[in-house]
């Protein structure tokens, strides 16, 4: 009864970082036609670190195609648009199980880097195969911003290692409030 009462937990908070994730996409600022500023990667990492890389995939998938109905509807690549929010929960969550769970900066910041790169790298290979599907591929068009959104990818991942660390912490050290107060 307990263990199908945390996977209905789990699920509901999963649904919710999509929600966010969707909300925070939308309002991101364009830079260019490929490079934009977003904050929708912290609900993903969040749902990551704290649920598991699943229902990290699954918030960034969710959020994900939520968002590219919304935008543009469906097409021959929508899955190819949706792939790197999955990408981005499936690396985090596992990189964070590899760092044993640890909330220092190094640790953090190296899964937080990663998962970003690997973004951006999933982003540009949508961008080639929807420009190839839709007939409006260009060399410079796909790949002329490529150090631009890397670059990108970097800042917003320091940017989110400096919100997600001490979020983590305060949330670690509220469940040891909590196992305390059973304790008592």
């Amino acid at each position: 009864m307990q263990k199908n009462r945390n996977k209905i937990i789990k699920i509901c908070l999963a649904a919710i970082f999509a929600a966010l994730y969707m909300v925070l996409d939308m309002l991101a600022i364009s830079l260019s036609a490929n490079i934009k500023i977003t904050f929708g990667g912290l609900p993903i990492l969040l749902a990551s670190f704290l649920l598991g890389p699943v229902y990290g995939a699954a918030a960034g998938t969710v959020g994900s195609f939520i968002s590219q109905m919304l935008k543009y509807g469906f097409s021959a690549t929508t899955v190819l648009w949706i792939l790197p929010a999955a990408v981005r929960g499936i690396s985090a969550g596992l990189l964070f199980i590899a760092f044993k769970k640890r909330t220092k900066i190094i640790p953090l910041g190296i899964t937080i880097i990663t998962s970003s790169i690997l973004v951006t790298a999933f982003n540009t290979l949508a961008i080639y195969v929807d420009s190839v599907v839709n007939h409006y591929y260009s060399f410079v068009y796909v790949f002329g911003d490529t150090v631009w959104r890397v670059v990108s990818s970097l800042l917003s991942a320091i940017v989110y290692t400096a919100i997600i660390l001490p979020l983590l912490k305060a949330i670690q050290k509220d469940k040891k409030l909590e196992i305390n107060r059973k304790n008592i």
